[in-house]
């Protein structure tokens, strides 16, 4: 049987539109200190007429690496004893078969595997999905000669190439991969070293964070200009190219890139929740915020934001933007089967996340779950609250809030109708309650400051990162019954007096949750995990370190006299340290720092 494999031939030309160096000068890397060896990279634009036979990765087409440049960059780099190379590809043949996808020197890389001098090295399948490779080696001592070689499949499609003569240290990875995933909307939020799933700018700011964003991961594109890394996008594709633009102009076509005015240093994410492709039936939450839009020292003379998406809204269906405090509806148009939204960013001034909502048809049922926000400045209270009413069939349900001005967050699981979630300081919060079924309330807000928060306020500016990434200061109170048949704030305040609660001292009731102290900790120091309200539950402890490994795991039932677990870390790093049984479930994250004494 032949086992020849076809390789591509390009047929086509491209006639290029070279204004990519009126905005960036010839020196633009992405590494301070560390250039590009070989760096092979789609045209900034191509003219119209040269654009309905190219096939494209984003808003970029792929490379015809049969180029007589091409193959000499190609060539350079099967020949370098060491280095890190990265390519963006995707794979649109069988995914069964055999064939090599594409040989670079002591590299073949095929659907599932990669081989390394023989070697296999394994990987996500290579599909015709897009996705981003990284690939290091090191010289091998001894190494006979041998001749260079350069296959290309007809199966593959390249978009971008770069290769750095040097082994990358971790966070240098992580920045090209970054400034890739941003061109090209390859998603890369999923990493097995939980410390190396951000988006990293050229500023070291995340631009997306597992931590503040990681319900918001299915999709993330980009538009901005970071002239020092040679980054311009007035306009950018999902990775497929058709499903999703983003532009700041209203009609966008794949392969073009408008010279729009837009400041050095601007940047603009919008990422897309994971949950939204749920079933949303009856039960489900009224809106779902969608999507995320954050502004990273965005400046531009251009006044809408066009988001254009593959799907027909309903006619009851209004999208609204919002910062948690005032709300913006959007204007929309039917295009050719896709509905295009037009975001006003120059009416946007607050200085926190924005979020998009589509709007959902309207539904005859009642909520399964209801949540109702208790802000101090509004109640005679020293503390903001949250009450969170659930009802029994759709328990057990997992809420996941953070304070995105502080860092704080906390993913738990309800186990119970009724919960108040206290001590809530100042800032802007984004909170998600779902079940495996359905998302069951999707909202953001803001609270404003009050009496508790000067306390929290003189703990926080101990905090040695900047931000409490650790334990939040928050009390998790699980209350007794359904709670009220219909919820708003008299008859909460009424149920609570039932149970002979005082509605502005609820703070002062059973606490349930878990305190981490010292966080930050420091080496052979042992660390305290004070167990509130969870006396006499047997809980199985497992502490995994910052790349998902299992370190230990422990039983653990707290009691009366003994409420605390304790343990000894012997690395700097962070750790995950998780609670976990039938009644009440618990992440923690910790770092460990030497130098803190």
């Amino acid at each position: 049987m032949s086992t020849k494999t076809h390789y591509r031939t390009y047929g086509y030309t491209l006639s290029l539109v070279l204004y990519l160096l009126i905005h960036f000068p010839l020196s633009a890397q992405l590494l301070e200190g560390h250039s590009e060896k070989y760096w092979l990279r789609p045209p900034q634009t191509l003219e119209t007429d040269s654009l309905k036979s190219v096939s494209f990765i984003g808003n970029y087409p792929t490379l015809d690496l049969n180029q007589q440049d091409y193959q000499s960059q190609l060539k350079g780099i099967a020949e370098a004893p060491s280095g890190t190379l990265f390519l963006v590809l995707k794979n649109q043949g069988d995914l069964t078969t055999e064939k090599p996808l594409l040989q670079i020197g002591r590299f073949v890389i095929y659907a599932n595997k990669v081989l390394l001098d023989g070697q296999e090295l394994a990987i996500d399948t290579i599909n015709d999905k897009a996705s981003i490779l990284r690939l290091h080696f090191q010289a091998r001592p001894n190494q006979p000669h041998i001749a260079p070689r350069v296959r290309i499949n007809e199966d593959v499609e390249v978009a971008e190439i770069i290769f750095y003569e040097r082994m990358l240290e971790p966070e240098q990875r992580r920045i090209v991969e970054s400034y890739l995933a941003m061109k090209f909307s390859v998603n890369i939020t999923e990493n097995t070293n939980p410390e190396l799933r951000d988006y990293l700018d050229i500023f070291k700011d995340k631009a997306w964070s597992s931590r503040l964003d990681g319900l918001y991961k299915q999709e993330v594109l980009a538009l901005g200009r970071l002239d020092t890394i040679g980054f311009y996008q007035s306009q950018t594709y999902s990775s497929d190219a058709q499903s999703i633009s983003l532009s700041l102009q209203p009609q966008a076509q794949a392969g073009t890139m408008p010279q729009l005015d837009l400041e050095d240093g601007s940047l603009l994410i919008l990422s897309r929740k994971a949950h939204e492709a749920a079933k949303q039936d009856c039960g489900s939450s009224p809106e779902v915020n969608t999507w995320k839009l954050r502004l990273i020292n965005w400046t531009s003379k251009e006044p809408m934001l066009y988001l254009t998406l593959d799907t027909i809204l309903d006619s009851t269906q209004q999208p609204m933007l919002t910062d948690g405090s005032t709300t913006i509806p959007l204007k929309t148009a039917e295009l050719a089967r896709h509905t295009q939204l037009a975001i006003p960013v120059d009416k946007i001034e607050t200085s926190g996340d924005l979020y998009l909502s589509l709007g959902t048809p309207e539904k005859e049922c009642d909520p399964l779950a209801e949540v109702l926000i208790r802000d101090c400045s509004l109640m005679d209270s020293i503390a903001n609250h949250l009450y969170i009413q659930v009802q029994p069939e759709a328990l057990p349900a997992t809420l996941n809030i953070i304070n995105l001005n502080t860092k704080e967050a906390l993913q738990t699981e309800l186990n119970d109708p009724a919960t108040v979630i206290g001590q809530l300081g100042a800032g802007q919060y984004q909170l998600s309650l779902y079940n495996n079924k359905r998302i069951l309330s999707d909202k953001v807000f803001q609270l404003g400051s009050c009496e508790d928060d000067l306390l929290a306020s003189a703990t926080n500016n101990n905090d040695p990162f900047g931000t409490n990434e650790g334990s939040p200061s928050w009390q998790v109170t699980t209350l007794p019954g359904n709670g009220p048949s219909e919820l708003n704030e008299e008859s909460l305040e009424a149920y609570l007096k039932s149970l002979g609660i005082d509605p502005g001292a609820i703070d002062q009731e059973a606490q349930k949750g878990i305190e981490v102290y010292p966080n930050p900790g420091s080496r052979f120091d042992p660390v305290h995990f004070r167990l509130e309200g969870l006396s006499g539950i047997p809980f199985t402890v497992h502490i995994y370190d910052s790349k998902g490994n299992l370190m230990v795991q422990r039983e653990f039932t707290p009691q009366a006299e003994i409420s605390e677990f304790q343990y000894r870390f012997r690395v700097d790093g962070s750790y995950f340290i998780q609670f976990t049984s039938a009644r009440y479930s618990e992440t923690r994250q910790l770092r460990i720092k030497s130098n803190l004494h």
